[in-house]
């Protein structure tokens, strides 16, 4: 079973099957989560997401624009909780454990990105 997503011009497969490796659904998931957060920042194009895989955690860590740590952040840590949400429902099907960090250090301007 094959679902797409069209967003705006960007398509979002679900390939997230039992059947798949868990290296590509850390990959899968990686993509999501920044295209989830150029749609939520106001600097799309500084955000940067970058994956430190153990035997059985996965640790993401993402770095917007100065600016936009107030809307990854949200009010009480709402839109930041939101997502960890997100990343363990879908990570925990294929028994994943997953940890999302945001670090206060700002990311200013483009570098290497792992998605």
């Amino acid at each position: 079973m094959s679902l797409q997503v069209t967003l705006s011009g960007t398509e979002i497969s679900d390939t997230f099957a039992p059947t798949t490796s868990q290296e590509c659904v850390r990959k899968e998931t990686g993509a999501l989560l920044k295209t989830l957060l150029q749609r939520i920042v106001k600097n799309p194009d500084d955000v940067l997401v970058t994956c430190m895989t153990g035997e059985r955690t996965t640790v993401f860590n993402i770095a917007v624009h100065l600016d936009d740590y107030r809307y990854l952040l949200g009010k009480k840590g709402t839109t930041i909780n939101s997502l960890r949400v997100v990343l363990r429902a879908i990570m925990a099907r294929h028994q994943i454990r997953v940890v999302l960090e945001a670090p206060h250090t700002p990311h200013m301007g483009s570098s290497q990105s792992d998605y």
